[in-house]
């Protein structure tokens, strides 16, 4: 599978390469903490979408069994559109996905 990268414009970047989905951009865990990117196996990444809400907007997770997740809010279905390259290459890598 060839790799497929996400740039968005608020800055993150998202990756998968067929085995291994990447997020780069930091981001807080809590109690001061935070990292600045985040790997996670195929068979231990799990995707979550919520929405739209009353205002159009929606959330997309990655769930990892790390004790922090992956999630970016979207303001519309067109900024969630920008993740259909990357989302379609994890269905078809055999990713669970639930709504």
């Amino acid at each position: 599978m060839e790799l497929v990268e996400i740039v968005l414009p608020a800055g993150g970047v998202f990756t998968f390469d067929g085995r291994v989905f990447e997020y780069f951009g930091s981001f807080g865990l809590g109690g001061g903490h935070s990292v600045s990117s985040v790997r996670i196996h195929r068979s231990q990444l799990k995707v979550k979408t919520k929405g739209p809400d009353r205002k159009g907007r929606y959330e997309l997770t990655f769930v990892s069994p790390a004790p922090f997740d992956v999630t970016w809010p979207c303001d519309d279905e067109a900024e969630l559109r920008l993740f259909d390259p990357i989302l379609d290459a994890l269905r078809q890598a055999g990713v669970t996905f639930e709504s």
